[in-house]
């Protein structure tokens, strides 16, 4: 992601560069696209290949998705949308932000 930082600065003098030829812009705006989707892809697939190699170390990869969808005992339904469970998700999402 450090290599999104000179992308950012490129595309920000892109954008204050109001005064350049309209054709210069164009063709300027192409190739900064073109170089963001080579660099996207390439993201994602390091990104991968990183999780992956967590889920090796961590010994995760017979693990299946199935499990994370277990019902709980504790969950209500009927709870859902009151003003108290409004509160906690609330306060949850408040706690995360603060702390994160």
């Amino acid at each position: 992601t450090q290599l999104l930082c000179i992308f950012g600065v490129v595309g920000a003098g892109f954008h204050l560069a109001q005064n350049i030829n309209i054709e210069v812009r164009r063709v300027a705006q192409i190739v900064f696209t073109c170089i963001m989707v080579v660099w996207a892809t390439v993201f994602n697939q390091l990104f991968l290949n990183r999780m992956a190699r967590a889920r090796q170390e961590w010994g995760m990869q017979d693990f299946e998705s199935a499990y994370l969808s277990i019902d709980r005992a504790d969950y209500n339904f009927e709870l859902e949308g009151r003003v108290m469970q409004t509160c906690k998700r609330f306060l949850s999402y408040f706690m995360c932000f603060l702390f994160c």
